[in-house]
């Protein structure tokens, strides 16, 4: 008992070093909870790029459909941006291909186009098209 009344006496005499120490405990707990409110925020923005990424390989994976028009990517890949869409393809490890209108569908509306349609496949499925240009 001796001690605390010791140590109460030493705090009430030097009420600054209770100010410092209050301040350093709430400056170290504000930092862990923005810390670990944007680990969780980073953590799931990755999950959405990573099911993104999935989804996108498994789309361009499919025996006999190793070329997917832009346009039908992005009708099944929604809410994106144009370029964040690219970006996404070739982190998923797509390369784009532009191709002559009787190589295109039919039925693309895009078809008659060359310019705006794009397409787009895996290059381990790919690699075969890929020539040198001279």
């Amino acid at each position: 008992m001796e001690l605390l009344n010791m140590v109460w006496e030493w705090l009430s005499k030097n009420q600054w070093f209770v100010a410092i120490l209050a301040s350093i405990i709430v400056a170290y707990l504000t930092a862990h909870y923005q810390s670990r409110h944007e680990h969780v925020r980073i953590r799931e923005e990755l999950k959405l790029e990573t099911s993104t990424e999935a989804a996108i390989i498994h789309l361009l994976d499919r025996q006999g459909w190793e070329l997917r028009s832009f346009y039908t990517i992005k009708s099944h890949i929604r809410g994106f941006e144009d370029d964040e869409l690219r970006r996404l393809l070739v982190r998923s490890g797509a390369i784009a291909f532009q191709q002559s209108p009787s190589e295109r569908d039919p039925n693309d509306p895009l078809r008659e186009d060359p310019d705006k349609l794009e397409r787009w496949g895996l290059l381990k499925k790919n690699t075969h098209r890929l020539v040198k240009k001279t």
